[in-house]
């Protein structure tokens, strides 16, 4: 005969190991805490947060660039040492760094072969190995990705600079900094990301704040300083038609990067492996395109002649590094689409140094344009710290739901056993 205690025991043991066998929600209130988050929320925010510290630095690494590029060093010699002084860190960070990873084995600890219904039945093992000896990846399906990124990271850098040399500063600036309003759509296509309406205005209106600080002269016309060469006109006037179609491939290519560095980091390559990618194809396509340059206007690579100059490449490169290795990783982790917005907001931080280091008095316009970017960015900010809360909400109502579920469930089998026992009791007694 079953006594009320009896039943009581059996539907919580019942109940518990219903609580232990579920795996859609947590088994106690600790396993929020074993996962390891950053203090400023998700990983996507943290991202988001960490590309905001990349365009600021990519912006004192465009001052630094300005600088020594007015001693006379070919902006492809300042690329070249930017490359090599980065790779010389990332090879060496690689040459110590290491990750684990899971290998399949023939044999057992002793040596002996582990054997099955089959015959021969490997076993997976993990184990560490540095990563100077995986530099693209564990995989085939990673290398392609890793490469890929270097590829498109190298023609990237060949079309801004033929941009560059090709059109007025603005007009190329302004084309080029297009890339937040293709990586949205390129990022809703190829990797599945959410677009919403927030994203796309977003994006148009940083688009449009860049144009406002750039100035294009194909859209506020030209001026005397201009032709003399002032205000960013680096070609004396001449504008090669050609220039505006390697715009447009840049502005491709640079939504490129974004698509793969972060499909990369989806496929858990390490920050330091798509580091090694960029060096490796930013050496060669660096070199290569030099001696085409070169050959073309009597460009040649030259030492710095003072201790300023070495002093300006050094900042360059030390900034350029720094930058670079945060965007790679803040890349990995955060969306591409709004991630690419974040980012465009270097050009805002580039004119206000230009104001700060330089002198140069703001137009109203440019004005306009910052406050348009730093909108832009606001949006996203204020679209994520809402997404955030609402997953917070749901999360905790999810949870109350489970409770409120799991003392249901526990109320009905506790009524099932007592009833089941009062039945048996009436039984014996009949």
């Amino acid at each position: 005969m079953c006594s009320p205690t009896t039943s009581q025991q059996l539907a919580t043991k019942d109940n518990q190991t219903t609580i232990s066998d579920s795996d859609d929600f947590p088994k106690n209130n600790d396993t929020k805490s074993k996962v390891k988050q950053p203090l400023c929320g998700s990983s996507e925010t943290f991202g988001l947060l960490l590309l905001v510290v990349v365009a600021i630095v990519f912006s004192v690494m465009g001052c630094f660039l300005k600088l020594a590029g007015s001693s006379g060093m070919p902006s492809t010699e300042l690329v070249f040492f930017r490359v090599l002084f980065q790779g010389a860190f990332i090879v060496l960070f690689m040459c110590f760094w290491t990750i684990p990873i899971t290998t399949e084995d023939d044999e057992d600890e002793d040596g002996t072969m582990i054997g099955g219904d089959d015959g021969i039945r490997t076993k997976k093992k993990k184990k560490t190995v540095l990563l100077i000896h995986q530099p693209f990846g564990a995989t085939p399906e990673m290398r392609n990705v890793l490469i890929l990124r270097g590829i498109l990271g190298g023609l990237g850098f060949i079309m801004f600079y033929y941009t560059i040399k090709a059109l007025p500063l603005g007009d190329a600036i302004s084309l080029m900094t297009l890339y937040p309003v293709v990586t949205v759509f390129a990022a809703r296509i190829f990797l599945g990301e959410s677009l919403r309406p927030s994203h796309i205005f977003a994006a148009a209106i940083s688009g449009i704040g860049v144009i406002l600080i750039a100035r294009p002269k194909f859209i506020f016309g030209y001026s005397d300083n201009d032709k003399d060469g002032e205000n960013g006109n680096t070609n004396n006037g001449t504008v090669d038609p050609l220039g505006y179609f390697t715009a447009m491939l840049g502005c491709c290519f640079m939504s490129s990067v974004f698509i793969t560095v972060r499909k990369a980091g989806k496929m858990g390559a390490h920050t330091l492996q798509l580091l090694f990618s960029f060096v490796t194809f930013g050496l060669i396509f660096s070199i290569i395109f030099s001696l085409v340059i070169s050959d073309a206007d009597d460009t040649k690579w030259a030492f710095p002649s003072s201790s300023t100059s070495w002093w300006y490449v050094t900042g360059m490169c030390v900034s350029g590094t720094v930058a670079h290795v945060m965007f790679n990783h803040a890349a990995k982790i955060a969306p591409s689409g709004i991630a690419s917005v974040v980012k465009s907001s270097e050009a805002m931080w580039s004119y206000i140094l230009q104001i700060v280091v330089f002198g140069q008095v703001p137009k109203v316009s440019t004005v306009i344009g910052v406050i348009l970017i730093a909108s832009s960015v606001a949006i996203v900010a204020v679209q994520k710290v809402y997404e955030e809360k609402k997953k917070v909400t749901l999360s905790t109502v999810e949870q109350e739901q489970r409770a409120r579920l799991l003392q249901r469930e526990e109320r009905t089998k506790d009524e099932s056993y007592g009833s089941m026992c009062t039945d048996t009791t009436k039984e014996i007694e009949v």
